[in-house]
């Protein structure tokens, strides 16, 4: 009985024991609309994420931010990129978030749509907060 207990935990410590959790504070540098027009932007959103499965797997990473309407969604991580986004209804409007985080030079990416339609893309840099992107 011993044995057999002690084999259906060790699959459940090693993916504990994988989880990686960052946290970082990201900064909005500048945007271009669905014109291709360049404009600055101010602003910023702290993100959270913590991997739950192994890198490479699909929706691997639970992404929580402070930056509506996408506060908690999954995402596809390794040790380079994590890339997700997420669908959500604002009154009677789609709007539709991607977000890409280089994990290396902390850049990132987040494009919003609206209603299926061409909307902006955001660009900026994550800063981390701990442990390191």
């Amino acid at each position: 009985m011993r044995v057999y207990l002690i084999s259906l935990m060790c699959p459940l410590i090693a993916t504990v024991a994988q989880a990686q959790e960052i946290s970082a504070i990201c900064r909005y540098e500048y945007s271009i609309d669905d014109q291709g027009k360049k404009s600055d932007t101010a602003g910023e959103f702290s993100l959270k994420a913590t991997y739950m499965l192994p890198a490479g797997k699909p929706l691997n990473v639970q992404l929580r931010t402070t930056k509506a309407p996408c506060f908690d969604f999954l995402a596809t991580g390794d040790d380079m990129r994590i890339e997700g986004g997420c669908v959500r209804m604002l009154e009677k409007m789609k709007v539709y978030h991607r977000f890409t985080i280089d994990r290396v030079s902390g850049s990132f990416e987040e494009s919003v749509q609206f209603n299926d339609k061409a909307g902006l893309i955001h660009y900026g840099r994550c800063t981390p907060a701990r442990p390191l992107l």
